[in-house]
Parts: C-alpha cells; structure tokens; sequence
C-alpha cells in the first residue's frame, strides 16, 4: 500500500469517526440509553465519544 492511500484511508477513517461522535453528542445518545437503564458491562465508555 503505498503512503498517499494509507493517509486517505486514515483520513477517511477520522471523518468517520467525528460524525459518528457529532451525532451521539447532538442526540445525547448516552444519556438517552442510561436514562432507559441501557448498561454496558465492559469495554470502552460510551462516554468517550
């Protein structure tokens, strides 16, 4: 793979992610499942997107 493909892959994978924790940020997503007693076990807080 050659260096310009990676940093657009990188890129793309970013933007991704910051529209994925601008929605759950303007729909409070979070709050909304433990506010309906929706618990994670383990793993990565959802709090941290």
């Amino acid at each position: 793979m050659d260096n310009t493909k990676q940093y657009r892959d990188q890129r793309e994978a970013r933007q991704v992610q910051n529209r994925i924790s601008s929605f759950m940020k303007d729909f409070k997503v979070g709050t909304l499942l433990h506010g309906n007693g929706i618990r994670k076990l383990r793993g990565v807080s959802p709090w941290l997107c």
